[in-house]
């Protein structure tokens, strides 16, 4: 089974491929960390058709297309989930649709147990993206809360817990949150942001346990353009 997957849910444009339960290739850009300040429709195709040949594979070799479908930047995730869903209706393939989050989460499974694992993302205006997941003792990872979006310094977590976060938003507001959480633990930056590797093993594992493949995307707030139609058209509010 082959598996290509896309992230665009952040300012990284990732793309991976799982081949027979293994990770044989994955690119990562964070365009706008450069001086070219690329979008996510001009690095990410680009990047799958070169990784596929890197590794000897040509686009109509994938089983399935995975992608993140929240939540994190509006427009990313559009880029990313017209790309593979347009990708998997040429080729007639399945698409699978993975929670931001969940990917997220991903990155550091079976790294530790008995633990509470925080996933952030950087929502602006002092807010994050977040979910709760405990790690059993196998390392394996449980989903506790719905995706929610509240201001970092605001959000409830259960006591006695030893608490791992990780992502963009924990990086923001790292400050804030010993402050509350003295003993609080950071993943490395490797293992800090959306991996598409994660992506495209959170995928198999889902097809492997015959679960739901949804495909659409998730909002946990409106889109900024609704938001500031709400707000009077105050065209410079961000998100």
């Amino acid at each position: 089974m082959i598996i290509l997957a896309f992230d665009t849910s952040g300012h990284e444009s990732g793309v991976a491929v799982v081949k027979n339960n293994a990770v044989v290739g994955e690119i990562s850009v964070n365009a706008k960390h450069g001086g070219n300040n690329y979008t996510h429709s001009e690095t990410l195709l680009p990047a799958a058709e070169n990784l596929l040949k890197f590794i000897g594979l040509t686009p109509s070799d994938p089983d399935y297309i995975a992608y993140t479908n929240g939540p994190g930047s509006f427009t990313g995730l559009r880029i990313g989930a017209s790309s593979a869903l347009g990708m998997a209706k040429a080729l007639k393939i399945p698409a699978v649709a993975i929670p931001t989050l969940d990917a997220l989460a991903y990155n550091v499974r079976h790294t530790g147990k008995n633990r509470c694992v925080v996933p952030m993302l950087d929502a602006r205006r002092g807010q994050v993206y977040f979910a709760l997941y405990y790690q059993d003792e196998n390392g394996n990872l449980h989903k506790k809360t719905d995706y929610s979006v509240q201001k970092a310094v605001e959000v409830d977590l259960p006591e006695g817990c030893e608490m791992l976060f990780l992502g963009d938003g924990a990086d923001s507001y790292k400050t804030e949150i010993m402050q509350i959480y003295p003993t609080a633990l950071f993943a490395p930056p490797h293992n800090s942001r959306t991996r598409a590797s994660s992506v495209a093993l959170s995928a198999l594992e889902r097809i492997n346990n015959s679960e739901t493949l949804e495909m659409g995307l998730i909002y946990v707030r409106q889109p900024q353009a609704v938001r500031e139609r709400a707000c009077g058209g105050n065209n410079n509010r961000k998100i």
